[in-house]
């Protein structure tokens, strides 16, 4: 578990490298906004990369997918008190 708050991209991007390498991993990324450079920081550092674009629907799928990953046992949570506070504050409304 890393977090990173307030810390240049470089050092993020350090070690976004060297945990996908590890796992051999694809990086999936934010595509919404100004990702491009970063984008391109990761593949040519050799990492398989792909975009992601988050909508009001796409991020619905992905904490409903969450929430059943996590429901059935297929997923589990670390022990790490940001992470679960986090998901403790997550909420939407339905408009």
């Amino acid at each position: 578990h890393e977090r990173f708050n307030q810390v240049g991209w470089e050092r993020v991007q350090e070690a976004v490298v060297r945990v996908a390498n590890r796992y051999k991993a694809t990086v999936w990324l934010d595509s919404t906004g100004v990702g491009d450079p970063i984008y391109e920081g990761l593949r040519k550092a050799g990492l398989r990369v792909k975009g992601f674009t988050f909508t009001n629907a796409s991020k619905e799928k992905l904490i409903d997918a969450l929430a059943i990953a996590i429901e059935s046992g297929k997923v589990r949570l670390m022990d790490v008190p940001q992470q679960t506070a986090e998901l403790l504050a997550y909420e939407y409304e339905l408009t």
